[in-house]
């Protein structure tokens, strides 16, 4: 069963603080008490205006809607579009109304303006401050193209300063989607604002009639009630200050200060606010308003890199869930919303390298999807929801090298996720997830040498890509999986030994990712997709001795580890796993390039500083079994270096010290994965050489590649 939408906003990347204004100003908006109800056009008035959709983390997705977004607007009755220049300019944007006027009632479509000015490309020279969308501005086709026929423009509210502001904007676009009118809003905001205002005078009248009316005997109920008014007066105050804080002033901070600054006004309100909250009575309402607004605070927080405040309010977020559940046990949105919020709080966690809490809160969130099936058995949307969290469990036991109790998990979970696809409401995103959930299997059997089932694995992850593909080829999520999946089988052929059959694959998926970060140069996966495609390619180009090609590879290889590094230096996935590797391949190539021992020597020395960055950076992440290889290997090098300079007995130290990180990860035990194992034959054949020249021997430039 599709969840239904009040509205889908849609806008530009660029208009993303204005799209989160109004995302949150009509989630939190609370219909006034004598309109709730009442019979309109839309039907009764509800309470308020939750939920409201809001997606942009894909929106460089390819030419096409994608089936969840159009998904999300078939399911919502109205589409509220944020004008401005940025937006006029955008084929997403543009795309998305278009689809909603050729899929919905006429007059569903409501305009937002922020910046420029409707209408303006009408003009001469007035193009650039166009901030109508033209398929706004147009009738479109069967093609969703802007044709030559102007339409009637729709209703606008102006957010504007010189418009309507932002309150007036706010009270418009609410009236047309409760269906009332716009009178009604505004008097009965104006009049409850000004009780607010008035609520100090109100109380102390009310205390000073009940004085004069009521008897000895009824003073100390009159005090009890005065007691109970200061509260709530506290409690109203300090709610709408942050509420109000939040949808205004905050926004101002957005565009105009530093985010440090947003962090520590956020923190202040947050915590002024839940100090006089925690102990009062709420409603229903009030206390689903206060879960959505602490999981506010926290992705807020979350995005601004500041893990620990984000735990701490999804935490908090997490108690006033529970409490939910507690008096509806069997409310379907209450219990969703508390599924939500456990997934949340596994996946900052996971962020964290907390693998043990991340698991143990995705179990808790699974309960919680078993319960939801029991509910409503009907609604496929749930157990779509369980395999997801099998799926993250399954994970987060591979991230633990728990490949055993991995395996399991991840089947079950595709089981789920194929028995799901038929009544799936995004066919796309069903492929999508399966094929996300099959490449984590595919590596967990490859980690326990089942490369078979590995294959397998790999070829249906292919084909449910291909799926996608074919109905959207430049979906660009999808070429990504597809270039990951090539990968992955280039990594199986070379293990298998069919070096020449796994030079193409790889050699494809470095075109298909080039494609992508040419097209989109900032996205972070994009590039760190490039840079894994790049090694394996090189490690293959090595394996096949083709040192030129395998060096010219390694420049590239270095020049998106830099890319990377601008963008967060500190983690372990690139300052550890893929700039070391890029170390070691540029240190085996120039080794194998030499003739002289001499030569070779020098180039395997100088690896003791990045040895010892490596060896830290694999105590301080002891389960992180690639770091441990790439450590290890660095010990390794390091000891054939030290050989050929005549220094056997520290050569020997070093591949001892090798050999104990690479069993650190499964607790002193040898991983059974093929790069380990090759590892520890290279490392064991080494120390069985009790005499120095023939450890020299062994170690000669031929054999240290």
């Amino acid at each position: 069963m599709q969840r239904r939408y009040r509205a889908f906003i849609s806008y530009s990347w660029a208009d993303k603080a204005w799209g989160d204004w109004l995302h949150r100003s009509l989630e939190l908006y609370r219909t006034p008490a004598a309109l709730v109800g009442r019979e309109t056009p839309l039907g009764p008035v509800p309470r308020g205006l939750h939920p409201i959709f809001k997606d942009r983390e894909e929106e460089a997705a390819g030419g096409g809607i994608g089936e969840a977004i159009e998904a999300a607007m078939g399911a919502s009755d109205f589409l509220i579009v944020v004008c401005s220049p940025r937006s006029a300019k955008s084929k997403w944007v543009n795309r998305e109304v278009a689809w909603f006027k050729t899929h919905k009632p006429r007059g569903k479509v409501l305009a937002l303006v922020v910046e420029g000015e409707p209408g303006a490309s009408l003009s001469p020279n007035g193009a650039g401050e166009e901030c109508f969308p033209a398929t706004l501005l147009y009738t479109v086709d069967e093609n969703l193209q802007p044709t030559d026929h102007l339409e009637d423009p729709p209703l606008a509210a102006d957010a504007r300063k010189e418009g309507d502001g932002k309150r007036l904007a706010k009270l418009k676009i609410a009236a047309a989607l409760l269906g009332v009118g716009l009178d009604d809003l505004v008097k009965r905001d104006d009049r409850r604002r000004a009780i607010r205002r008035r609520w100090a005078m109100a109380g102390m009248g009310a205390v000073s009639a009940s004085m004069t009316a009521l008897a000895w005997v009824a003073m100390d109920q009159r005090d009890h009630a005065v007691a109970m008014q200061a509260q709530a007066e506290a409690q109203r105050d300090q709610a709408e200050s942050l509420v109000e804080y939040m949808i205004g002033d905050l926004t101002e901070t957005l565009q105009q200060e530093v985010q440090l600054k947003v962090l520590g006004d956020m923190a202040t309100r947050a915590r002024e606010y839940y100090q006089v909250q925690m102990d009062l009575e709420m409603d229903d309402e009030a206390l689903s308003r206060r879960v959505r607004v602490l999981d506010l605070l926290s992705s807020i927080e979350q995005d601004l890199g500041n893990i620990d405040v984000s735990s701490d309010l999804a935490r908090q977020s997490l108690v006033a869930s529970q409490e939910l559940i507690e008096r509806h046990p069997q409310d379907p949105e209450h219990l969703h919303t508390h599924l939500l919020v456990l997934r949340g709080l596994g996946s900052l966690a996971f962020e964290v390298d907390d693998i043990d809490g991340a698991e143990t809160r995705f179990r808790q969130a699974l309960i919680v999807a078993e319960e939801l099936q029991s509910v409503e058995p009907e609604n496929v949307e749930w157990e779509a929801e369980q395999g997801v969290l099998l799926a993250n469990i399954g994970v987060m036991q591979f991230k633990n090298n728990d490949f055993s109790e991995a395996i399991p998990m991840l089947e079950q979970a595709v089981a789920v996720k194929r028995a799901a696809i038929e009544h799936a409401h995004s066919k796309r995103q069903a492929h999508y997830d399966l094929a996300v959930i099959l490449q984590w299997l595919s590596k967990a059997n490859l980690n326990i040498l089942e490369t078979e089932r590995a294959k397998q694995n790999n070829q249906e992850e292919f084909e449910h890509v291909q799926t996608i593909l074919s109905n959207n080829p430049k979906y660009i999520a999808a070429r990504r999986r597809l270039a990951l999946n090539k990968i992955i089988r280039a990594e199986i052929l070379y293990f298998d030994g069919a070096v020449n059959e796994a030079i193409p694959v790889v050699t494809s998926a470095v075109h298909g990712l080039e494609q992508l970060v040419q097209e989109d140069p900032a996205h972070t996966g994009n590039v760190l997709a490039l840079l894994e495609a790049k090694l394996v390619a090189g490690e293959i180009a090595l394996a096949s001795e083709d040192f030129e090609r395998a060096s010219g590879i390694i420049k590239d290889a270095q020049l998106l580890i830099g890319k990377l590094e601008a963008v967060d230096a500190d983690r372990v996935d690139w300052s550890g796993v893929m700039k070391g590797k890029t170390m070691l391949l540029q240190r085996r190539i120039s080794a194998g390039l030499e003739t002289d021992l001499t030569r070779c020597a020098a180039a395997l020395n100088n690896l003791d500083g990045e040895s010892e960055r490596l060896i830290n950076l694999s105590r301080s992440n002891p389960k992180n079994l690639r770091l441990a290889q790439v450590a290890a290997e660095t010990q390794l090098l390091r000891g054939d270096g030290l050989v050929m300079d005549g220094l056997a007995d520290k050569a020997m130290a070093a591949w001892e010290t090798s050999l104990a990180i690479l069993k650190r990860p499964l607790g002193d035990v040898f991983p059974l994965d093929f790069r380990s194992q090759r590892l520890r034959r290279e490392l064991e054949a080494r120390l069985a050489q009790n005499n120095p020249d023939t450890a020299v021997q062994l170690t000669a430039c031929a054999q240290s590649i």
